[in-house]
């Protein structure tokens, strides 16, 4: 089985680097979105970098969650994978919906990556500022902006293939609705990919052995 990886919001693959599955990783680029393009077509255009060939599953972190139940409208997983995000547009916590009915993101400011460190730590719900950081210093903020418009108008209703939905109970960004398909792991924020990789591991691996 293979693994497509598609990392969060202003993140790249550094964000899955604790992650410890025995299985081959592929991490799905970003590329450069179309004026105004939507997360569904982008999704289309990203899923030609899967091999639909063989067997494989998608793994997504919170923007890339919802990109991964995108990329299942054109393409079918055997496991799907969500980690810190969101299934549908009812996923997205109600002030996402209020700015995004509102049309409101157009007011986001471009320095608005650039908060306090330690601050950043407090919303993401981290301890490891030092990767963090790191991340946050390449965000592409075009890009962060476009995404984030999308995200706020995404409405979404189709559920993604044979999901698994694994949540942080003290999720700031994205907290997780308790359903049958939600894992809610204890004392675990949004940047659980990185504090809780050794538990996120073992649910990945009992989902794609099953």
């Amino acid at each position: 089985m293979k693994i497509y990886a598609i990392s969060g919001l202003g993140a790249d693959e550094r964000a899955f680097q604790f992650l410890d599955v025995p299985f081959e990783v592929v991490h799905v680029r970003w590329i450069d979105p179309q004026p105004d393009e939507s997360l569904n077509s982008y999704a289309l255009r990203l899923s030609q970098q899967i091999d639909t060939s063989e067997p494989f599953a998608l793994v997504g972190l919170s923007f890339g969650g919802m990109l991964a139940t995108e990329m299942c409208k054109f393409i079918n997983p055997a496991h799907t994978i969500l980690v810190s995000s969101a299934e549908t547009r009812k996923g997205l916590p109600w002030w996402f919906r209020m700015v995004g009915t509102l049309n409101a993101t157009r007011l986001i400011p471009n320095g608005f990556m650039e908060v306090p460190r330690p601050v950043a730590a407090w919303f993401f719900g981290t301890k490891n500022t030092e990767l963090l950081s790191y991340i946050l210093d390449d965000v592409d903020v075009p890009f962060t902006k476009w995404a984030v418009r999308q995200i706020m108008k995404w409405d979404n209703q189709s559920p993604a293939t044979n999901v698994l939905k694994i949540g942080g109970q003290a999720d700031r960004v994205l907290p997780p609705k308790r359903d049958s398909k939600t894992i809610i792991l204890k004392n675990a924020g949004h940047f659980m990919v990185v504090d809780k990789a050794e538990q996120i591991s073992h649910l990945i691996k009992k989902k794609l052995t099953v």
